[in-house]
């Protein structure tokens, strides 16, 4: 009886979260109202959450909740649960997103239907109906510090609403659907990146392959992301999440641009962050946070479990 319940699985939705249980719960709700509901099924990984997150099951008996003792970063939670998903698709998606009833079926279909593409993502708007620009070029080594800096990849793409499907580079992991055994063809997500940047390396994996990366403007969600939810961290905690984003620049331009690369990316970050730190001093502005992110880069420090920020 299980095996053929293991067989209807088409999509397992993947869903990592940390102290989100609001936004949980309305993510969780938009997906109940999938079209073929019975053909999905939901994951979620609990990461140490210290809200009401850890409580939800209750509330979502059809769910799987998978509860990690600690924040051991994303890209661990994520592999967790594509270990135990039984779809031949994986639907990445932040807590922050719902999705429309008939996204997930619409991201499938295509996928079945389109030999060249490893992965599919719908159009993603704001609250307010506008499109969220998420959408960029894969970075290359100079690009990798502007990108620390910035917090983004430079000026993302512009595309419209209406039309055929669109080839894309780097596509936001916040709702991402791949094919399961392009996961585990490449051995999973890379844990070399414990939090940021795995889903830039598995992009760039897709990208090496051959394989395609395809936005469907057809298929829709809304992206409830709150720009102001690092910020309100306290300073401790922002550094780390700063350190763990540069370290992992670094490590993803090491590992495919060379060692000596991903060394000076490394010096040039560091360099970058003790100008910032020296710079707060003398401004005696935001002292603690720039100074404790210097302290992370050069200790090496990653969001991976050992910390107590989170």
């Amino acid at each position: 009886m299980e095996e053929i319940q293991e067989k209807a699985v088409r999509v397992s939705a993947v869903v990592v979260s940390h102290n989100s249980a609001t936004a949980l719960r309305t993510c969780l709700q938009a997906l109940e109202r999938s079209q073929d509901r019975q053909q999905l099924e939901i994951l979620v990984v609990d990461c140490g959450s210290r809200d009401e997150s850890p409580h939800l099951d209750a509330d979502f008996p059809n769910a799987q909740f998978l509860r990690l003792p600690r924040h051991f970063g994303f890209t661990k939670a994520r592999n967790i649960a594509v270990r135990t998903a039984a779809g031949g698709f994986i639907f990445f998606l932040d807590p922050e997103v719902e999705v429309a009833p008939s996204t997930i079926s619409t991201l499938a279909a295509h996928l079945e239907s389109d030999a060249d593409a490893a992965a599919v993502c719908p159009f993603l708007f704001d609250p307010a109906g506008q499109p969220i620009a998420g959408l960029y070029d894969l970075p290359t080594p100079r690009t990798i510090s502007r990108a620390w800096r910035q917090d983004c990849f430079g000026e993302p793409r512009t595309v419209l609403a209406t039309g055929s499907p669109i080839d894309v580079e780097h596509a936001p992991i916040a709702a991402l659907m791949v094919r399961t055994y392009f996961i585990k063809g490449i051995n999973y997500l890379d844990q070399r990146f414990p939090h940021s940047w795995a889903d830039t390396d598995l992009c760039f994996q897709i990208w090496r392959a051959s394989k395609k990366i395809r936005l469907l403007p057809e298929a829709r969600a809304v992206w409830y992301r709150d720009k102001n939810a690092v910020r309100s961290l306290e300073s401790g905690a922002r550094a780390l999440l700063s350190s763990d984003y540069a370290l992992g620049a670094a490590a993803f331009t090491a590992k495919y641009s060379g060692l000596l690369a991903g060394t000076r990316a490394r010096l040039g970050l560091l360099w970058n962050a003790l100008g910032r730190a020296l710079g707060a001093f003398l401004r005696a502005r935001d002292v603690g946070y720039n100074f404790s992110r210097l302290s992370d880069l050069l200790s090496g420090r990653r969001l991976d479990g050992t910390q107590r920020e989170f």
